[in-house]
């Protein structure tokens, strides 16, 4: 597949896309709400979110915990040494 996830992800629950888990790596802008839309309208079970803004990553899983998903775990891993970034994953499961 190739092409942007908000366009692409809905058409594809709509064609019946029953994934397991999902993986999400958004830019600092966070999901765009078509992909959110989609995936809590498919029968994903879970979701492994990678973030590199807190922000965005409050945002998008207060959305995704209103819809029945709940934090498994959360993690920080500073991948860029002697910088103030850092990733975050966190692992929703419903």
């Amino acid at each position: 597949m190739h092409g942007r996830a908000e366009r692409i992800l809905p058409r594809l629950v709509e064609r019946g896309l029953r994934p397991d888990l999902v993986v999400l790596d958004p830019p600092r802008k966070g999901c765009d709400r078509h992909v959110l839309d989609a995936i809590c309208s498919s029968s994903c079970g879970r979701i492994a979110y990678v973030s590199c803004h807190p922000g965005t990553l409050a945002r998008d899983l207060k959305f995704l915990f209103e819809r029945g998903f709940r934090l498994a775990r959360i993690e920080t891993f500073d991948m860029f040494p002697q910088t103030v970034h850092l990733e975050t994953l966190a692992c929703l499961e419903r």
